[in-house]
This record gives structure tokens, sequence and C-alpha cells, in this order.
């Protein structure tokens, strides 16, 4: 996960795109895209980070920047069950 911590903090050059063949680009429009690329890269960051100890879901809320919970409809997992992750996530599938 460090390397896409990494990632998420520097900027993409070109050389890196072409050692990376499952990039997935996009396109959009925006008022203001550098911004929508930095609010992206703040709601990634906080949740790369926590892969290695998945936290409780009602932790979520002070983890992720203020601003994204604020826009956020309240999520109720279905038939009461919290979304927990595989094990061996982010260990390459092992």
């Amino acid at each position: 996960m460090m390397g896409e911590l990494q990632r998420l903090r520097s900027e993409s050059g070109a050389e890196e795109d072409q050692l990376r063949p499952f990039l997935v680009r996009v396109r959009f429009t925006a008022e203001d895209p550098a911004q929508v690329i930095s609010h992206a890269r703040a709601v990634l960051t906080g949740v790369v980070e926590q892969v290695a100890d998945w936290p409780a879901f009602e932790r979520w809320p002070k983890l992720l920047p203020t601003w994204f919970i604020q826009r956020c409809a309240p999520e109720h997992p279905e038939h009461g069950e919290a979304f927990e992750p595989r094990h061996g996530c982010g260990s390459g599938g092992r």
C-alpha cells in the first residue's frame, strides 16, 4: 500500500504511466478540475491509509475529510451487515 500512497501524494508522470498498464484514465469537466482531483486524492488517501487496519464503520466520519462526510448521504448497510474487507486485501491476493 505504500506505493499507492506515494502515487496519490505525487503527480503522475508519463514514464510512470507506461509502467502501469492497469492505469485507468478518465475525462471529466468541472469549473475547477484541479480542485476535483485534489478532493479525490484526499478521500482516496484517507481510505488507503486504513487498509492495513480497517476501522469500524462508525470511525469513518472522523477519518475522512469533513467536507466529504457532509456531502454524503447516510449509508445503511443492507440487512444490518457492515462491510468487512477480505483477508489479503492489498497483499496481491495472497
